[in-house]
């Protein structure tokens, strides 16, 4: 559709395979990003085309590290599509009221027909994903501040309190004492 119809933009929030699709057809006119989106009609049904995010408060973080778990959009099957029409302007109001003032998809799904004899369509598709960079991980430091020292001096690394010191196991620091096969309390 992007390069059909006139003044639709699609934007993805993301890279993944479920990724939310924004869908805008009359410009940006609210600074919500999820107040700028087209209503999406699927057989007749109004569905929820905004994004839906959530952060966690329990991540390093927090709430300002979102996670987009997709929309609305991102369900339907490509295959299962009839027909897509696009309304802008009044005549979208006109349709489904104010929840149409940036525009309306409507999609048409594809229904079950009779046919004589046994009818069978089979269809196959593949989505691959490659992922471009792993993350370099560090296998020689245990966790803590590097600044956590028992009473004999020594760097030391513990999941709680213990007799060779606080906890270091709740800190988002990486690089506590190296690992050179010492005991530790856990």
């Amino acid at each position: 559709l992007k390069g059909k119809v006139a003044g639709l933009n699609i934007v993805s929030s993301g890279s993944g395979p479920l990724n939310s699709q924004q869908i805008t057809l009359r410009g940006n006119n609210s600074l919500n990003p999820n107040g700028n989106n087209a209503l999406i009609v699927v057989d007749g049904v109004p569905v929820n085309n905004e994004m839906t995010t959530s952060g966690s408060s329990a991540s390093y973080i927090g709430e300002d590290s979102p996670i987009d778990y997709g929309n609305a959009i991102s369900d339907l099957n490509l295959d299962d599509i009839k027909s897509v029409t696009v309304l802008k302007g009044p005549g979208a109001t006109a349709l489904y009221g104010s929840r149409a003032a940036n525009g309306a998809l409507i999609i048409t799904t594809k229904s079950g027909k009779k046919t004589s004899g046994l009818g069978l369509t089979y269809t196959s598709s593949v989505n691959l994903d490659i992922i471009q960079r792993w993350p370099d991980w560090q296998y020689e430091y245990g966790q803590g501040t590097g600044k956590s020292f028992n009473d004999a001096g020594e760097p030391y690394y513990s999941y709680g309190g213990s007799e060779d010191g606080n906890n270091t196991g709740s800190t988002s620091s990486a690089w506590g004492p190296r690992f050179d096969g010492q005991e530790y309390y856990q």
